[in-house]
């Protein structure tokens, strides 16, 4: 009897697999992870200059939250976000901390927060990444880089979130009045931040 083709497809698909093995299983690939900062660890703090002087400064009530994605032996960042309690300022000098909060400055009582949201993240290696995003401070909103260095515990739950930024001050409309000039106050404002950073299981 003369096999028919489709057998003789069926035949050589079967012998195929026994000389290759088995077929390895397909490893899932795990979806992208919530993580926020624990507060009572990490820290968000700025510098700026007064009267050519430079000062430091931070804030103490602030939250962030990061999605990160499983990649290889590693994680990488898909977002990034943040909201800071502007009434948080403390520079260690009370006088200025009552005039940031004021109507010129930071204007607390119409906007008593500032917000940051990346819009896209570039890999550069080695922990390294780049984000850009959107600054909302005054109710104003500008663009924003971020240099991040992100470093993920062997357990996988747990890591550190290093990160800094440079703004103008007068781009967000920080200084009204005389303090628009920057002979008292300079415009730069440098921003540092030292996260703790947890995985958030739901």
């Amino acid at each position: 009897m003369t096999a028919r083709p489709t057998s003789l497809l069926i035949a050589a698909l079967a012998a195929g697999q026994l000389l290759a093995g088995p077929i390895a299983a397909q490893t899932p690939v795990e979806g992208p992870q919530n993580w926020v900062a624990d507060s009572t660890k990490s820290t968000l703090v700025f510098t700026a200059t007064q009267e050519g002087a430079e000062f430091s400064g931070r804030f103490k009530e602030f939250s962030a939250g990061i999605r990160l994605q499983p990649s290889g032996p590693g994680f990488t960042i898909m977002d990034i976000g943040s909201t800071i309690r502007l009434a948080s300022v403390d520079t260690l000098n009370s006088e200025r901390d009552d005039y940031l909060k004021q109507e010129d400055w930071f204007d607390i009582t119409q906007w008593p927060e500032a917000t940051f949201s990346s819009d896209a993240i570039q890999q550069l290696g080695n922990g390294r990444f780049k984000a850009t995003g959107e600054l909302l401070l005054r109710g104003v909103s500008r663009p924003v880089q971020l240099e991040l260095d992100m470093a993920i515990d062997d357990n996988a739950e747990t890591g550190r979130l290093q990160g800094k930024a440079s703004i103008n001050r007068l781009d967000f409309g920080v200084g009204q009045g005389d303090w628009a000039s920057t002979e008292w106050i300079g415009a730069t404002v440098n921003i540092e931040f030292n996260l703790y950073i947890l995985r958030a299981f739901e």
